[in-house]
């Protein structure tokens, strides 16, 4: 897994391209998308792409969800494609406290 670091209260996009081919040369929709993000504290998130608002299609294959940490610790998260494009994906970032006091 990629491992980033972010300060708190930032946007962290967190993409995903889905391809219909293991050469990675032809981008492609799956059937159904489900995003699951978990905390450091173990709060778990999910969203289904079509139902929630938070995952968006950027273009054919690509989705993302913005992901804004209020807590200090690593985030992990994980896309799943599911009919058309089987695959899953996860991966994880650091958050941590900023140097300065932002209201």
């Amino acid at each position: 897994m990629a491992t980033n670091e972010y300060n708190i209260g930032s946007n962290v996009r967190c993409e995903m391209k889905f391809y219909s081919d293991v050469e990675k040369t032809t981008l492609a929709d799956p059937t159904a998308i489900l995003f699951r993000k978990v905390s450091p504290t173990g709060d778990v998130t999910a969203h289904t792409y079509g139902v929630d608002g938070a995952l968006v299609k950027d273009s054919t294959g690509i989705y993302y969800e913005n992901v804004n940490p209020d807590e200090e610790g690593t985030w992990i998260y994980a896309f799943r494609g599911t009919g058309a494009v089987v695959i899953t994906m996860e991966a994880k970032f650091i958050a941590k406290e900023t140097a300065f006091d932002i209201p």
